[in-house]
C-alpha cells in the first residue's frame, strides 16, 4: 500500500521552505515598520545649512591655536581635561563635551567641564562610562570647537586640535 501525499516526508520538506520565507517575512515587515532608525534627521535641510556656522567654529579654534589633553579614568568615570589655547582667550568657568557614539544614538551624552584651575577642567561621565567602539567627540562653546574621533578601549590620552 502506497503511502498518501501528506504522509510523505519530502512534500513536508517542499512546503516548509515557502512556509519559512513567508514567516520570516511577516518578522522583518514587523520590523521595518515599528522599529525606528534614530541616526534619521527629520529636519536635514535646516542640518545641511548649519555646517556653514560649524565650519566658522572650526576656523575660529585653529585661529586661537586651542589644544587640549583629556584624560579618561575608567574606575571613576572622571574626566580630565588640560587646554591650551595661543592667544589671550578668556576659558569660560564651564565647557560642553558632546560624546556621540558613532552608531548607537541613544548612547549620546553631553558632559559639562567645569575649570578647576586655569586651564584644567574636571567632569563626570555617567555610571555606566562609555562602551568600547568608535565615539565621536566635540569640545567647545558657540565660538569655537575642537572634536576628535576615538575608539576605546584603545585610546589613553585624547588630543584634540583644530581640524582633526
Amino acid at each position: 500500500m502506497e503511502k498518501k501525499w501528506f504522509q510523505q516526508p519530502y512534500v513536508w520538506f517542499l512546503i516548509s521552505i515557502p512556509a519559512t520565507s513567508v514567516v520570516l517575512s511577516m518578522a522583518l515587515l514587523y520590523l521595518a515598520i515599528n522599529g525606528r532608525d534614530p541616526m534619521v534627521v527629520d529636519d536635514y535641510y535646516k542640518k545641511g545649512r548649519a555646517i556653514n556656522e560649524v565650519l566658522i567654529r572650526d576656523k575660529r579654534a585653529a585661529e586661537l591655536g586651542l589644544t587640549a589633553a583629556m584624560d579618561i579614568n575608567n574606575r571613576t568615570n572622571k574626566i580630565l581635561l588640560e587646554f591650551r589655547a595661543n592667544n589671550k582667550l578668556i576659558l569660560p568657568e564651564i565647557l560642553e563635551l558632546k560624546i556621540t557614539h558613532a552608531t548607537r544614538g541613544e548612547l549620546d551624552e553631553t558632559v559639562r567641564l567645569y575649570r578647576s584651575q586655569p586651564g584644567l577642567y574636571q567632569g563626570q561621565l555617567p555610571a555606566q562610562g562609555l562602551q568600547a567602539g568608535k565615539w565621536y567627540l566635540e569640545l567647545g562653546t558657540k565660538q569655537w570647537r575642537v572634536t576628535k574621533k576615538i575608539t576605546l578601549p584603545n585610546e589613553k590620552k585624547i588630543m584634540f586640535q583644530p581640524g582633526h
